[in-house]
């Protein structure tokens, strides 16, 4: 019966494909000139962050002095919550992919990992501020988005970690490892680069997944599609024109919940850890919490809600119009160092290199 089904949806994935190639082309074309402008300016650096963070275990110090904080009031260990203030600035995929990279070296137990999934999901300042912002042409507006969806995932998880067993004793799973940083620099740049690339292809082929659905369905247009397309893929909410005060909760929520693409590619980085429906559900109860107190600060600030963006705020199409060079540029730089580091050339140590002599002078 699976076979029979995938091979039906790879029939009809075909012929859309090829029935609407114009439609598709353009897609692409859209999708990866976001990922360029957008994407990978607001999510590489804070990627390698996290990557390096794990690798050389910094976030076994990262806030120390907040231990107290952490163990009180979030239930987690001073290691899992550095996790959660990455996770609330770095972007979606970067804190559910630093939670398995935990999990997976043992610092964190299933139950609690499971949980923490749940609650590291942020869109992050700089994905706001390069989307969302944009449409008002104003900090203000972005800033009320940012807290929003941080205070939402705040009491999130507050509530999960309280219903877990909070560890007997906190292991710290060795010390920060200070020697060969440049070879765990390499690492991450490899690791980040990777989770990048991945992220960018889901979001050119959800983009294309649904350009073919709206070829099939019924049109809908104006506020409905954008909803809609934006739930689909979150970066889509660049496409609402006009954006006024009234829209922040909207935006919000949206951003909160962050997308079935974005759901997947969290589904790709936990490789199968991710408890999907607790995870829906948990989205789903944080971009609702998102909207209420997105209301209640607007309400606060005396932003009135039929307002619309001063005149100097810049149309979402505009946007478009910044160069891609400097993404370009480091996508180069980046494959440069890959590829020395695949050459051994950054990553041998001295006593490989004193071996090497050694062997060249025996010869």
């Amino acid at each position: 019966m699976k076979k029979t089904v995938v091979t039906a949806v790879l029939i009809a994935a075909i012929f859309g494909v090829t029935a609407f190639s114009s439609q598709v082309r353009e897609s692409v074309v859209m999708s990866v000139d976001l990922c360029l402008r957008v994407i990978v300016p607001s999510l590489f650096g804070f990627m390698i962050i996290s990557e390096f963070t794990v690798k050389s275990k910094l976030y076994t110090v990262t806030n120390k002095p907040l231990r107290y904080i952490a163990r009180k009031v979030f239930h987690m260990t001073h290691g899992e919550f550095s996790v959660f203030l990455l996770s609330l600035i770095a972007g979606y995929p970067v804190g559910a992919g630093t939670v398995y990279a935990l999990e997976k070296d043992g610092a964190v137990s299933q139950k609690r990992a499971e949980n923490m999934y749940c609650f590291c999901v942020s869109s992050g300042p700089a994905f706001i501020i390069g989307t969302a912002g944009i449409l008002f042409g104003e900090l203000k507006p972005a800033g009320i988005l940012f807290l929003s969806v941080t205070a939402s995932n705040i009491i999130l998880a507050c509530v999960l970690m309280s219903r877990c067993t909070y560890p007997q004793t906190e292991n710290e799973h060795g010390q920060v490892i200070l020697s060969g940083l440049p070879a765990i620099l390499n690492s991450s740049i490899h690791a980040a680069a990777v989770s990048l690339l991945k992220v960018c292809t889901s979001i050119t082929v959800f983009g294309i997944v649904y350009t073919l659905i709206m070829q099939i369905l019924p049109n809908m247009s104006g506020t409905a599609e954008r909803i809609a397309a934006s739930v689909f893929e979150i970066s889509n909410i660049m496409t609402f024109p006009g954006a006024n005060y009234g829209s922040l909760p909207l935006f919000a929520a949206l951003l909160s919940f962050g997308g079935i693409c974005v759901v997947f590619q969290i589904a790709a980085v936990t490789h199968g850890r991710l408890n999907l429906k607790k995870f829906l559900f948990s989205r789903i109860i944080a971009a609702g919490m998102s909207a209420g107190i997105c209301k209640l600060l607007t309400v606060f600030l005396v932003l009135i809600p039929g307002k619309s963006a001063p005149a100097s705020a810049v149309p979402a199409v505009k946007y478009t119009q910044l160069t891609v060079i400097p993404s370009v540029l480091l996508l180069i730089m980046t494959a440069m160092t890959l590829a020395s580091t695949d050459s051994g050339v950054l990553n041998r140590n001295p006593k490989e290199k004193e071996k090497g002599k050694g062997k060249r002078k025996r010869k």
